[in-house]
């Protein structure tokens, strides 16, 4: 038998809930989440120190990521960029409007400079970036936009803003703030906090 701790329940399809008046007029969708277990005290009890709230919440976020990245690539692909990252490395670069080193890249993706060394590699093959020698001592490898490179990330922002609008569009402004604040808090939290 599938332990309690193992057992994850994908969301059902929304619901429509009543209105405070009873009438469906005005219902609105009824929100549900992938659950750990049907009992969060059965689950707590078979994962000693888990909490069944903290794991649904990590669970959904990871859900939620996946199915964002995974309409960001599809909309790449369209635009014949390999892949998000690579899309967010030429907005880097067009946005500096001047050559980058991978370290500069790297701190602002928040990646580790081995990672962003794929990444630029990919993206010269496409044609969509130039690597150079930076004057000075140590001259280190400066990465630069190419004229292909920045007229296919425009046209994948151009592309890419309503999409964005789109995807956000459950959520009010209020609810975009809170949404802003509390991934700032969690974001904060995690850079703060050791590894695990």
């Amino acid at each position: 038998m599938q332990s309690a701790a193992r057992s994850v329940k994908p969301p059902k399809r929304q619901a429509r809930r009543r209105a405070p008046d009873g009438s469906d007029g005005q219902s609105t969708p009824e929100v549900s989440w992938v659950r750990v277990s049907p009992s969060p005290a059965e689950f707590e009890r078979d994962s000693p120190g888990a909490e069944a709230l903290a794991t649904e919440c990590a669970i959904n976020l990871l859900h939620v990521r996946d199915l964002l990245w995974t309409r960001l690539e599809r909309l790449m692909r369209r635009q014949a960029i390999p892949s998000p990252s690579g899309f967010v490395i030429l907005n880097i670069l067009d946005g500096a409007r001047t050559p980058l080193s991978p370290q500069v890249i790297a701190q602002r993706m928040f990646l580790t400079p081995g990672t962003i060394t794929g990444l630029i590699a990919t993206l010269q093959k496409y044609g969509y970036v130039t690597t150079s020698k930076g004057s000075g001592r140590g001259r280190h490898m400066l990465i630069s936009i190419t004229d292909e490179g920045r007229r296919n990330q425009r046209r994948a922002v151009r592309e890419l803003d309503p999409h964005v609008v789109s995807w956000l569009s459950c959520f009010d402004k209020s609810e975009k703030l809170s949404l802003l604040r509390l991934l700032g808090k969690l974001g904060m939290h995690l850079e703060g906090s050791p590894e695990a």
